[in-house]
């Protein structure tokens, strides 16, 4: 809220430097402020109206730009929860064995798995597992809240991968800025996960996230 108010300062600011910017290269200061005992009520009005123009202008950018994330999270979370039915119903079909997690590797179509809101204080997390070749494996991730300071956060140091008994961390991960993010992160194993789970802890949300495939 307060960067509205100074989008309101500054765009008084500037309407009032532009008139006297204007007289002055016209005729002089002395002139300028001479001008504004005499027309100074309009100039108030003017500079007042075009102070609230701006913080306006301010504050509405960044509700469209919150809605557009909101809308954008929940076709997020849409599919991540189609991703999650489609996976509880081919184990349970088919028992989830590792060739039907070898062909959704192989067909990159590892479901999405999605945890946290987008209320004060949390954020939304999807993660899908998207890659796996030469003993790298890469998930992809979007981060998406209202208020988090993302920035702050770095999946190489809030991330584990759990997998045969073991625990990884992520070797790389890209960078969170602002409030809307999409990269990757890539974890160093051995072999090919078929069953596992990743846990993030430490980000502001629930204690512990944990997404299983």
């Amino acid at each position: 809220m307060a960067r509205h108010y100074m989008w309101g300062v500054a765009g008084s600011a500037g309407i009032l430097s532009l008139y006297f910017a204007i007289l002055t290269l016209s005729n002089s200061l002395s002139h300028a402020v001479e001008e504004l005992g005499v027309i100074g009520g309009w100039i108030a009005l003017l500079t007042i109206g075009f102070g609230i123009q701006s913080g306006l202008f301010s504050f509405i950018r960044e509700m469209i730009k919150e809605r557009a994330g909101a809308k954008a999270t929940a076709s997020m979370a849409a599919a991540g929860g189609m991703g999650r039915s489609s996976d509880m119903g081919m184990t349970g079909t088919r028992s989830g064995t590792d060739s039907d997690r070898s062909s959704m590797w192989d067909e990159g179509s590892m479901p999405m798995m999605s945890s946290g809101t987008m209320n004060s204080g949390d954020a939304v997390i999807d993660l899908r597992p998207v890659r796996y070749h030469d003993g790298m494996m890469e998930v992809a991730f979007k981060a998406n809240t209202h208020s988090v300071a993302l920035e702050n956060y770095n999946f190489t140091d809030h991330a584990e991968l759990e997998f045969n008994g073991h625990t990884y961390r992520p070797v790389r991960s890209d960078r969170m800025r602002g409030h809307h993010n999409g990269g990757k992160m890539i974890f160093e194993v051995s072999e090919r996960p078929e069953h596992f789970r990743i846990i993030i802890k430490g980000i502001p949300g629930p204690a512990e996230r944990v997404y299983e495939w």
